[in-house]
């Protein structure tokens, strides 16, 4: 065994991680049967876990993942107290710890040794595996920055009371609940123990199904996938592809018809003033990324085909004309939003100038992506047909 795969695979265990895992298992695929035999399901456990399913679960999409480890908005004290205490709800490490290990994985996702839930070692450990081990042979876990995270006294409050926090959303504030409509063990079930093993199981499946199966229209450099039907479980982490290309985006669905539950309530919460310096990717650096995946895949199949050559040259220059026109757009809409902010009467002419620009920009652009798209679906026909 070579020196690399020692290091690799050889972590001990979390005797604690792997007793939780094993009673909350346990808990949720025997107890709550039981109960539900013995005393039914009512209206409070339903919405009890519907509750918790969804605030702690958004508590780590929108909190932990997009807002602390990735720094893709800033949120009001507020907002970040919310998602610091829920989070903790969800049981997956404090902050501080759970941002550690996923700016390693982003790092250095996919290298087997330094991305602490690589897929290359395995469906079970990217998605379980690495939470029952103590990777303490990993040096980029002590290396990684968080310099932010560390100045932020929130995030260092729940880091210090963690165990308190999770106590306090697991048991106390369950067993409260349900004590007030009379179904106290019934909450307690619903809302901590079958909640816990069904959305740790939805979350994990980013590390572990969003980097096997699915799309790659931005970059074939990771494993990391697209497919909307994660994108359903997974409140909107499931398009994964485009936010392991973009990280710093807010979005990790950025189409009007992705479905990203949490791009949604951050923006939302956006419109109200509790979150601000919403971070994106321009239009230029997503057609740029998709329109080059799609020439890499062409070439890989339509290298050998006669007449590919000159068909991808002029691939080329369609797209470069779009990459252009896109890039006026973006410059003219800059202008005019700098143009507005100033309120003045007198430019009221170059304002309707600017938006005729902006206008003309846009559809010669959307002209110069549909025959791009055309060009390169005529590309795929003639080497079918050649091939027949």
């Amino acid at each position: 065994m070579t020196a690399a795969s020692q290091h690799t695979y050889d972590e001990p265990y979390k005797p604690i991680n792997v007793f939780i895992v094993f009673l909350v298992c346990a808990a949720a695929l025997v107890g709550v049967p039981v109960y539900v035999y013995f005393n039914g399901i009512t209206g409070y456990e339903v919405a009890a876990y519907i509750f918790f399913h969804m605030v702690p679960g958004l508590s780590i999409t929108a909190g932990y993942h997009r807002l602390f480890s990735h720094q893709a908005y800033s949120a009001h004290w507020s907002v970040r107290l919310f998602f610091a205490i829920f989070g903790a709800a969800a049981i997956q490490n404090s902050i501080l710890a759970w941002s550690r290990h996923h700016r390693v994985h982003h790092r250095f996702v996919d290298d087997p040794v330094k991305d602490p839930y690589s897929i290359k070692r395995g469906f079970l450990h990217a998605h379980i595996g690495w939470v029952l081990k103590d990777q303490v042979k990993n040096p980029e876990l002590e290396r990684v920055n968080l310099r932010d995270l560390e100045n932020d006294p929130i995030v260092m409050w729940q880091h210090k009371y963690y165990w308190y926090i999770v106590i306090a959303t697991n048991i106390v504030l369950p067993l409260a609940l349900g004590a007030l409509v009379g179904r106290p063990l019934g909450v307690f079930m619903f809302a901590t123990v079958l909640r816990l093993f069904v959305v740790e199981n939805i979350i994990f499946s980013t590390n572990s199904f969003c980097h096997m199966w699915g799309k790659r229209p931005y970059t074939d450099a990771n494993t990391a996938r697209d497919s909307h039907l994660m994108g359903i479980f997974l409140l909107g982490e499931g398009y994964h592809n485009f936010h392991h290309r973009f990280e710093y985006d807010y979005r990790n669905g950025h189409h009007w018809y992705d479905i990203d539950l949490t791009k949604w309530v951050i923006a939302a919460l956006g419109a109200i003033g509790l979150t601000y310096n919403l971070r994106r990717a321009s239009a230029l650096q997503i057609h740029n990324a998709v329109t080059s995946m799609a020439l890499k895949n062409a070439d890989k199949k339509l290298e050998n085909c006669d007449n590919w050559a000159h068909a991808r040259m002029q691939l080329e220059e369609l797209r470069t004309r779009m990459l252009e026109k896109i890039s006026d757009w973006e410059d003219t809409k800059e202008q005019l939003h700098a143009m507005l902010a100033e309120k003045r009467s007198e430019t009221s002419a170059k304002v309707e100038e600017l938006k005729a620009r902006m206008e003309d920009s846009r559809k010669q652009w959307m002209e110069a992506r549909e025959q791009f798209r055309a060009q390169l679906s005529a590309a795929f026909q003639q080497s079918s047909m050649v091939a027949a």
